[in-house]
């Protein structure tokens, strides 16, 4: 896999082995992505609001490309171990009362807006720097700076 061209892009996520480095290659270099959003919503890792008068509902998409689906989920689920922020935003879903699965499901939803990133700038993940977009992002809050 290291052979192909941005082969080893993918092989350098938390978690990620031969095989899963080369499901995401595939998905992600057999269809052209307009944006993170459409890439979510294709594999449906993003929930979907349905509202009918004052009942609002929240749900996950059963129509979207299963492969896909299951491949951020298992991503998710092996980043766990070895990145810093997955672990953390399991903690927080779960200390949420959100399920496993749900829990899973946020993770995988945010790992598809980073390996669109990650395909779209042809660069290997790295998690310090992702760490620190996500300080820089946290500090730039409004509520931060006020202290509120």
């Amino acid at each position: 896999m290291d052979d192909i061209p941005n082969g080893g892009i993918f092989r350098s996520l938390p978690g990620a082995d031969y095989i899963l480095g080369a499901r995401l290659l595939v998905l992600y270099s057999s269809r052209d992505f307009a944006s993170a959003n459409e890439a979510q919503a294709f594999f449906g890792t993003c929930p979907c609001t349905k509202s009918s008068g004052q009942s609002i509902f929240i749900y996950f998409r059963k129509g979207c490309h299963e492969i896909g689906g299951t491949t951020f989920h298992q991503l998710a689920f092996c980043s766990l171990k070895s990145s810093q922020w997955a672990k953390k935003q399991n903690a927080k879903k779960r200390k949420e009362g959100k399920k496993s699965n749900h829990a899973l499901r946020c993770i995988a939803n945010s790992w598809v807006k980073i390996t669109y990133a990650m395909w779209r700038s042809k660069t290997p993940y790295n998690e310090s720097k992702h760490l620190a977009s996500i300080a820089n992002h946290i500090i730039n809050q409004p509520s931060f700076i006020l202290g509120g």
